[in-house]
């Protein structure tokens, strides 16, 4: 789900979110046939969500040494959105 936001395409006339809302429920589809995902771990997704953006922009500052201009603009997006608490996607149900 985050390099389905991070990197997807929604494609035309489709809002990001509409986007990730339908890769998460076909997703999950999928994942229920062979797994139960109970309220509770459904409950956690954003905190796993912010936890996956932290980590990762973590690693990719150290990693991408030095940055190109997109590099740069994604760290300085991601550090923003996690002081701000700005979750990575908004799922639709």
């Amino acid at each position: 789900l985050f390099f389905a936001n991070w990197s997807g395409n929604p494609g035309k006339g489709r809002s990001k979110n509409e986007y990730l809302t339908s890769f998460f429920q076909s997703f999950m589809t999928g994942y229920a046939t062979e797994n139960d995902l109970g309220n509770f771990w459904f409950e956690q997704l954003p905190l796993f969500t912010k936890h996956h953006r932290i980590l990762l922009h973590t690693v990719f500052t150290d990693e991408w040494k030095p940055y190109n201009k997109w590099q740069d603009e994604t760290l300085k997006k991601w550090e923003q959105q996690i002081i701000n608490d700005i979750p990575v996607v908004k799922l639709q149900f």
